[in-house]
């Protein structure tokens, strides 16, 4: 599979026409889409995206835990519609989603992400973060 980069900084995320992604890559890129969609938003896929956007907007995610727990659903849904959806000949393919809250206040939240393959390559970051224990 081959595609458009999309580059998801700190400004919001843009697609870039010049550079294209490929293999895995792909893979995260559609990962990632996945993740920022709120679920039943697309008319072609109705199962594509999570329900972290319209949790965190309906007020549900006041704390960490709560936070995690969004967080925790949102990558159990993303990896569920990606490993349906690849390719049936993809020779390396998505076997865990990873996704914790690294910052939050009462504006945003701020999610690492983390993508493995079968074949092992990670691409992403979890932060540790310090716990009150």
């Amino acid at each position: 599979m081959k595609g458009l980069a999309i580059d998801f900084s700190a400004g919001g995320p843009k697609l870039n026409t010049v550079v294209a992604v490929e293999g895995f890559y792909t893979t995260v890129q559609n990962g990632m889409v996945n993740v920022g969609t709120t679920q039943g938003s697309d008319p072609i896929y109705p199962t594509r995206g999570t329900q972290l956007l319209r949790t965190a907007l309906d007020g549900g995610i006041v704390n960490y835990t709560a936070a995690r727990h969004a967080s925790n659903f949102a990558a159990l849904s993303a990896l569920t519609f990606i490993t349906s959806n690849e390719d049936a000949g993809a020779t390396e393919t998505l076997v865990d989603v990873t996704l914790a809250p690294a910052e939050l206040d009462i504006l945003h939240l701020k999610v690492d992400a983390q993508f493995t393959s079968s074949l092992g390559t990670v691409v992403g970051i979890v932060s540790n973060l310090p716990t009150n224990g």
